[in-house]
């Protein structure tokens, strides 16, 4: 079972990762800052930001129980980002500073970077309220801000104040985790009475759950902190885990941890899948948070490459309720769903090249899909819409390279399918044909997830 508290590197966007940083020396805090600097400021002003009594107050800022982390290119393992995270001595508030190289960076970057650290703030850290302290000169990293909360006045801690010395002028944000990451959903929401809720679910809910766990079932109960507390074997086999223990206290929260992804998806995890995996799994963690905020079901067919291989499942989120009408967990529901014409060969395991084993025989990467897709059923305009290819080059490639590779009659589809078949083919889906995806159709939470965007 992977442990959720160890250290990790976060996925942020396509070659820029987070880690944590141990201490970060005053050779780093130099390197960083002149960079940041040389963005913002030019001539003397840059040096004067750079004296060492700046570089000093940022070592004493990070060495006095502050979380830090550094955003980073893994190209050039430079870093981006610097963020420091002060939680208070009752663990519920954190103040946050963040400073951002931007002209690196497209917008879509630096709202990956603000969303995953709120999220981290409030759900793995268990923060129910943040201050993000961010230098004025980021013009992006605040005008995201103030797309989801407003400034703030509030009184900074001392240390907190060293981000607001004159030389850098910031903007300060107050957010709540009741109103993230949509602002009009339960304003004055306030969050559960842990030792009842826990009370609930112990007594009630897993008494009601725990019949079903030996069960052909795919479901699992997921707490008020986005946690499977309880699964069956069926939901644990599904992903590629040998029972239900395995899957507890796993969470879509962590969808930008780099080991939590290896761990569900194995070796389907790499360099070419990693954006959509993590992409996805954000936007399933974004659907857990929409029926806990909104109160209503949710559905959506899951085709991501679980350890197992390569599945689709028609997955529904439902509210469960205590007795005063409060959301407190949510019960999981999927079964098995075939959304394309070849979707019958999805729960197969996805390999990167077609097993082949006729002797002599080796198909090219394009012939590959053409024959796995004709055995789906699908017509040679089907696919040829699919491959983003013309007809005539489908037919081409039927009637010039598979049927002389299989030494059958010029131009017969049915031939190739009822041979292909008959000697065991395919083996899976050509990797090249799939995409992880998650797809939803109940239009008020597309709305929902297409408008917040992060």
């Amino acid at each position: 079972m992977l442990d959720f508290t160890n250290n990790t590197e976060w996925y942020i966007a396509k070659n820029i990762n987070a880690r944590k940083h141990e201490f970060m020396g005053k050779l780093f805090i130099k390197e960083f800052l002149t960079g940041f600097y040389k963005c913002y400021y030019s001539g003397t002003t840059a040096n004067l930001l750079l004296a060492n009594n700046v570089i000093g107050r940022f070592l004493e800022f990070t060495r006095d129980n502050i979380l830090s982390i550094e955003v980073y290119n893994i190209n050039t393992n430079r870093p981006i980002s610097l963020i420091h995270i002060k939680i208070d001595d009752h663990l519920t508030v954190a103040e946050i500073s963040l400073i951002i190289i931007e002209q690196s960076l497209n917008e879509s970057i630096i709202i990956d970077i603000i969303s995953w650290l709120i999220d981290y703030s409030f759900y793995e850290l268990y923060c129910e309220e943040i201050v993000v302290i961010i230098p004025e000169v980021c013009i992006q990293a605040n005008k995201f801000m103030q797309e989801i909360t407003t400034r703030q006045t509030t009184e900074l801690s001392e240390k907190a104040k060293l981000i607001s010395d004159p030389l850098l002028r910031c903007e300060y944000y107050r957010l709540t985790e009741t109103c993230w990451p949509d602002a009009e959903v339960q304003k004055d929401a306030a969050r559960p009475d842990y030792q009842r809720t826990n009370a609930y679910i112990k007594d009630t809910i897993l008494p009601y759950f725990n019949p079903s766990i030996k069960t052909r079932l795919y479901s699992t109960i997921i707490d008020y902190n986005y946690k499977v507390v309880a699964a069956t074997d069926a939901s644990a086999t599904s992903i590629g885990l040998q029972n239900s223990e395995q899957v507890l206290g796993a969470s879509y929260k962590y969808y930008s941890r780099i080991d939590t992804a290896i761990w569900y998806f194995g070796k389907w995890y790499n360099s070419k899948t990693a954006h959509l995996i993590h992409r996805y799994a954000k936007m399933i963690f974004r659907i857990q948070q929409y029926v806990f905020k909104f109160a209503i079901p949710a559905s959506f067919i899951d085709c991501l490459p679980y350890d197992k291989g390569m599945n689709s499942y028609l997955v529904t989120f439902s509210p469960i309720f205590d007795n005063e009408c409060k959301v407190i967990a949510l019960q999981t529901i999927a079964v098995d769903y075939r959304y394309h014409g070849y979707s019958g060969y999805l729960g197969q395991e996805v390999v990167p090249q077609f097993v082949n084993e006729v002797p002599g025989v080796k198909l090219s990467t394009r012939e590959e899909e053409v024959l796995y897709l004709l055995i789906s059923g699908m017509t040679q305009e089907q696919i040829a819409i699919l491959l983003n290819i013309k007809r005539p080059t489908v037919a081409s490639i039927i009637r010039n390279q598979l049927c002389p590779k299989f030494n059958l009659p010029v131009g017969n589809s049915k031939l190739i399918v009822d041979y292909a078949r008959a000697i065991g083919l395919p083996r899976a889906i050509p990797q090249s044909l799939w995409l992880p995806s998650v797809i939803i159709h109940d239009a008020n939470l597309a709305s929902w997830i297409n408008d917040i965007r992060y």
